[in-house]
């Protein structure tokens, strides 16, 4: 059992390489509109302060658009 695992992880290791590169840039895209969404929900919470759940539940229709 041991031999084959290690041989599936190899196969993949080896066919993973271009995936794992296209991840890496998904992943700072998502980090950056993370950022981004952090920043707006922020400024958001500076400018209406009294609307802080108005902006909770815009901020969850943004995270259900994305996803």
């Amino acid at each position: 059992m041991a031999p084959r695992i290690s041989m599936l992880k190899r196969i993949n290791s080896n066919n993973n390489k271009l995936v794992l590169f296209h991840n890496n840039y998904s992943l700072r895209a998502l980090l950056f509109l993370s950022r981004l969404m952090s920043l707006l929900m922020f400024i958001l919470i500076l400018v209406f302060p009294n609307s802080l759940m108005v902006s909770l539940e815009f901020l969850m229709l943004l995270v259900e658009v994305l996803i």
